[in-house]
Order: structure tokens, then sequence, then C-alpha cells
């Protein structure tokens, strides 16, 4: 069993986003323009005929992602001279252990969406600071280390 106590949830980067994965959202598409592992460019999402982001206006983007700035605690969105702030309450999306013994990427043993017994895309917003989470452990006992 695996002990997790989560003592601070600080974001690693100044903004947030609510998706970029599995042929979705902001980061649909791999660098070179093609599907992610697994994916054809026809599942991608938006699909490609749709995707407006080469535009220089992400407000014409289609269905991805809005990065949000991240000042002072705070979201802050700004559309023309209206600004929207409101509080962050970070929370730990993903966490998990290896649970796949399959070394094919794309197994479905391998998906953490949806979250398996090895934890995966959890997304529980009570999982934030002072939290505490159990995993269990998925591997033979090595041996014993002591001091």
């Amino acid at each position: 069993m695996l002990k997790i106590e989560i003592l601070q949830a600080v974001p690693r980067v100044p903004y947030g986003v609510v998706s970029s994965r599995h042929g979705k959202g902001a980061l649909a598409r791999s660098a070179d323009g093609g599907a992610p592992a697994g994916l054809t460019l026809e599942e991608v999402m938006p699909p490609i005929a749709t995707d407006g982001r080469p535009h220089p206006d992400p407000r014409r983007y289609g269905n991805v992602s809005t990065f949000t700035a991240v000042e002072d605690g705070h979201g802050v969105m700004k559309y023309g001279t209206a600004q929207v702030r409101f509080p962050l309450r970070p929370f730990m999306g993903m966490m998990g252990v290896a649970f796949s013994q399959d070394t094919d990427v794309t197994a479905a043993t391998a998906n953490s969406i949806p979250p398996t017994v090895g934890g995966g895309n959890i997304d529980i917003r009570l999982l934030g600071e002072g939290a505490t989470f159990y995993l269990p452990v998925f591997a033979d006992r090595g041996p014993v280390l002591r001091r």
C-alpha cells in the first residue's frame, strides 16, 4: 500500500487548462501535426477541418481548451476591457501507480481513463492540500532493506 499525503498544491505554470490529452483539447495533435499514438487524424477533436488554431485570434480556435492566467493565487480571464478573477483550488487530477504489465502503451490495461485500481485520471477536487490518498502497489516485494 502506498500512502500519499498532499502537503501543498502549487501550480507549476502560470496558467490553467482543462484538457490536452487523447486527441482532444488544446494539444490534440502531436508536434508534427499528426495524431497522438493510438488514434487516427479522424479521431482528433476538434476535427482538423474545423480546427481554427492557426488563426491569430484564439476565440476562433473552435473546440479547444481555454488557457487561464494565474495571478496572486487567482484565475484571471480577460475579454476586451472586462476582467474576471476567481479563487483557485488546485487538486491532483492524475495520481497512480504502475498497474498494467502490458508493454503496449495503447492496451486497454495501460489506459488510465477511466481510473483503475492503480489510480489514474482521478479528478477528485478533494485531493488537494491536506488530503491523504492510498493506492495499492502492484509489484513483487523485493529484498527488505535494513539500516
